[in-house]
């Protein structure tokens, strides 16, 4: 399925039709593919949401689809399990997490906003200590050994250091 034939089928009232436009959207890193993703991210079905994350990796460099993921992480009347799936997809995503070895300024910018936030402190370092130690990645991190509890720190460190 091409890219323009992926914005078609997003509109279908199939849930697999959808499914399918958005994982032929994902694979290639097309600016029309940014369409498709945001139009499953705001999808009413949680399967065609789960997609999108997933297919999203290719898109991360468009603030649109940053923005809406980062509302996904914080919106509590989200599915939990949407909002845990959407803070994976902020740090490189599926299938394999940060393959380019290097996430967007867009999607850094929004993951330091999340680590700003208390709520949301743990679960981004969590993610932080999972992805490729690229300088970006190794800021952040040193802000948590910097600014964090005891815990935060010496998990940041660890991190740092390759564990």
């Amino acid at each position: 399925m091409t890219t323009k034939e992926a914005l078609e089928a997003i509109k279908s009232p199939d849930r697999n039709v959808r499914v399918r436009a958005l994982r032929a959207a994902g694979s290639e890193a097309k600016p029309e593919g940014a369409d498709v993703i945001l139009a499953g991210l705001g999808d009413g079905k949680r399967r065609v949401k789960e997609v999108a994350l997933k297919s999203a990796n290719s898109c991360l460099g468009d603030p649109r689809v940053i923005e809406r993921i980062s509302v996904m992480v914080t919106d509590e009347t989200e599915y939990h399990r949407i909002r845990d799936k959407a803070l994976f997809a902020l740090g490189g995503g599926f299938p394999r997490v940060n393959e380019g070895g290097q996430l967007p300024e867009a999607a850094i910018s929004a993951l330091r906003s999340l680590a700003a936030v208390d709520r949301y402190r743990g679960a981004v370092l969590a993610r932080l200590g999972t992805i490729a130690l690229t300088p970006e990645v190794a800021a952040l991190l040193e802000e948590y050994v910097r600014s964090g509890n005891k815990e935060e720190a010496f998990m940041a460190t660890r991190a740092l250091c390759g564990y």
